[in-house]
């Protein structure tokens, strides 16, 4: 499993054509299966290709929550949220003046967006959302269920009885004639 990292990290940071630098790692014996590697690796860009887009989508859609950590755990098949934070002893000074400036800002942030939330939940209008219903689509209470005369498609419906066959054998000796006369021709 390291060697595929280390492909794939290669791969990456390197640039160019991926098949040279997987072969050259063939070579030099870190990678086996430079097939397998590839196979892999366009599964994991798949997978994340498709977390960021489902990411992406719930936020420019404002739809569900945005996770601010990606991640799907398929053992117990669940996407883990969670917030990752920043390493309070981190040896970086730098690290840690971006951590000191962070927590700074961070409450009136918070303010803000609680105050966007705020104005948001007052200009939401408390009537009908569209005044013309061009398609005539109504609101129905749904506490009794409506009867209909309609059939279901659920029931199953009986084909109407065929009439019996009733070809004498005078019929079919007619018809086997007319097939001679044509295969005569």
């Amino acid at each position: 499993m390291v060697n595929f990292f280390v492909a794939v990290v290669v791969v990456v940071v390197t640039g160019g054509n991926p098949y040279s630098r997987l072969m050259a790692l063939q070579r030099m014996g870190i990678v086996d299966n430079y097939e397998r590697i590839r196979d892999f690796s366009v599964a994991v860009i798949g997978v994340v290709a498709g977390l960021l887009v489902q990411n992406t989508l719930k936020f420019l859609l404002q739809f569900g929550h945005v996770s601010p950590y990606l991640g799907y755990n398929s053992l117990k098949d669940y996407f883990p949220t969670m917030e990752m934070r920043p390493n309070p002893q981190c040896s970086n000074a730098a690290c840690l003046e971006r951590q000191k400036e962070y927590l700074l800002e961070k409450p009136a942030g918070d303010a803000a967006i609680r105050a966007k939330m705020e104005a948001e939940a007052l200009l939401v209008p408390e009537g009908p959302l569209h005044a013309d219903n061009e398609w005539d689509i109504s609101v129905v209470d749904d506490s009794e269920p409506e009867k209909t005369d309609a059939t279901s498609s659920d029931e199953f419906q009986k084909p109407p009885a065929a009439e019996p066959a009733t070809t004498s054998f005078d019929d079919i000796e007619e018809l086997r004639k007319q097939l001679d006369a044509l295969n005569a021709d």
